[in-house]
């Protein structure tokens, strides 16, 4: 056989060796590796003949290269299942988008089954943000009082912030008729309601504008028109962070903040990086940035951006960046009408579809405004798998 025959069969080899599948590759290359060690074992002690060095020798390389051929089929499947599951979870959020949009009754849903759940049952510690509303009456401290009927720790803590006067006064007569009604007591249930806006840093000082049913301190929509008018209201607020409390761990952390949710999730990283917030729940609407909000309320020479042009926070970096400390983030709705639940639709990693950021164009989907929320837990937590599990069959993950 002539040399240039020789090469081309060589190179040939070697070509169809590096093309085929990682469990193959594994076969030639740990095959002439026991070839070599074996020979290069008798050169050294050529008087020796141990068939036991090359049985072992040949069963190592057999598990590794089988290891191998299990990793590549696992990783084949997990592929397929994430393919499979964005194309089921988008279809299944533009399908049944209403159950998603600002009804935090599936909030309330998933708190009083997890309630009753083992892994929940000491459970005592709660953080609303944004606990009022611009209404006359009542807001969200029905959060912090279901928390108290549907968890059964004995003694639980509160820390609600609401930020206007109206709303902080309403919530403290709704505390007085909650302890009457129940007969609880603060040694059972410390509400502990402040008149404080909270955000990134601890005593800062924040600027809310807007009018008094449409208020924000989110300084990256404060030149829209909506908000730099001449006849908007300015007012100046004490603020702290969800870290300034000073508290080593967290069962639920609630944050409704008219645009300032990123803030809010910011001051709290030194938590999240221990693992120590349980549950977080925030909302996910249009004024986190320029972008959304003037999908929202449009101004002269708008438009509607791609994905990767989209100014941050959006929806698929917020889920980035808890991704990045260990939590697994959902879009939260109601499940289908007829059935009991909620739903929780995976938005982080490889779950990610660009049909789950709707504030980058809510009118797309029949809607003005973005008005939804979304919630995180640890990967791998057992929280996660009874999420993931509650949410069957409507939502479609590839937890192992």
């Amino acid at each position: 056989m002539s040399r240039a025959i020789r090469h081309h069969r060589i190179q040939e080899n070697r070509s169809r060796v590096l093309s085929a599948s990682p469990a193959i590759r594994c076969l030639v290359g740990s095959g002439f590796f026991l070839v070599m060690t074996v020979g290069l074992f008798q050169q050294l002690y050529p008087s020796e003949r141990n068939p036991l060095l090359q049985l072992s020798l040949l069963q190592k390389v057999q598990q590794s290269c089988q290891q191998a051929e299990e990793k590549e089929n696992s990783t084949a499947n997990e592929d397929d299942c994430m393919v499979k599951a964005r194309q089921h979870n988008a279809a299944y959020l533009k399908e049944h988008l209403p159950r998603f949009w600002g009804n935090e009754s599936y909030i309330e849903v998933l708190l009083e089954r997890l309630g009753k759940e083992p892994l929940a049952q000491d459970w005592n510690v709660f953080i609303d943000i944004g606990a009022g509303s611009y209404a006359q009456t009542g807001g969200d401290i029905s959060l912090s009082l279901l928390f108290d009927q549907f968890f059964p720790a004995h003694a639980k803590t509160v820390f609600a912030f609401e930020p206007f006067q109206k709303a902080y006064d309403n919530l403290q007569q709704e505390y007085k008729r909650y302890l009457n009604k129940h007969g609880t007591t603060r040694d059972s249930f410390d509400y502990n309601l402040l008149l404080k806006g909270c955000g990134e840093v601890a005593e800062q000082q924040m600027e809310f504008r807007g009018s008094d049913n449409f208020m924000t301190a989110n300084k990256r929509i404060a030149l829209h028109p909506v908000y730099s008018r001449e006849e908007v209201v300015r007012r100046t607020m004490d603020s702290t962070s969800v870290q300034g409390l000073n508290l080593p761990h967290v069962h639920v952390l609630k944050t409704d903040t008219e645009g300032l949710e990123w803030e809010v999730l910011l001051g709290a990283k030194s938590l999240l990086q221990k693992k120590a917030i349980d549950l977080i729940f925030f909302a996910y609407e249009d004024k986190w940035t320029f972008d959304s909000f003037t999908a929202a309320y449009p101004i002269g020479g708008s438009f509607i951006k791609e994905q990767s042009e989209l100014d941050t926070p959006n929806l698929q970096s917020v889920s980035t960046w808890l991704d990045s400390l260990g939590y697994a983030s959902y879009l939260i709705g109601l499940a289908p009408k007829g059935k009991d639940g909620f739903v929780a639709l995976p938005v982080n990693g490889n779950y990610w579809n660009n049909t789950f950021e709707v504030g980058r164009d809510p009118k797309s989907y029949g809607f003005r405004y973005t008005w939804m929320d979304a919630m995180a837990v640890p990967q791998g937590s057992p929280l996660q798998h009874w999420i993931e599990q509650q949410s069957q069959p409507h939502a479609m993950t590839c937890s192992q």
